[in-house]
């Protein structure tokens, strides 16, 4: 049961390191997950320490340890779904940053679509005036 305990607590604290470092590239924040990567491979050092080091015998295995050992692996699948969580949070705002970015280019291209035309609008204006001008210059001259 020890043996099995840190096994999985060992297996849970990499995958906690690797969802970690996983979400560098999404949220650009590549000091924060690294130090959060880094603690986790450090319980995943001192959980295969353990393992390796004979300390995980199985004999005279008492409640205190058991209940520590359950501990760390119940933190360490905490630390994957929570992990995990952010990820999908992560996600989220990038999509709505995303569908905001195209808004405001599509406002963009409206606001230039408009002006241009409000431009137009103003030479034909300009234009229409001049040729009024000429005309009332012929009417007048003639």
């Amino acid at each position: 049961m020890e043996l099995l305990l840190h096994c999985l607590s060992l297996a849970l604290a990499l995958a906690a390191a690797a969802e970690a470092l996983s979400l560098n590239r999404l949220t650009g924040q590549s000091h924060t997950w690294l130090y959060l990567s880094l603690g986790f491979m450090l319980i995943s050092v001192e959980r295969l320490f353990e393992v390796l080091s004979g300390q995980v015998h199985g004999l005279g295995y008492s409640g205190h340890e058991m209940v520590s050992d359950v501990v760390m692996t119940l933190m360490s699948a905490l630390f994957v779904y929570g992990i995990h969580g952010m990820r999908k949070v992560f996600l989220s705002h990038q999509a709505t940053e995303d569908a905001l970015r195209h808004e405001l280019e599509d406002l963009h291209r409206f606001e230039r679509l408009t002006v241009g035309r409000e431009l137009r609008m103003k030479e034909l204006a300009a234009e229409n005036k001049e040729l009024h001008h000429q005309l009332d210059s012929l009417h007048a001259g003639g």
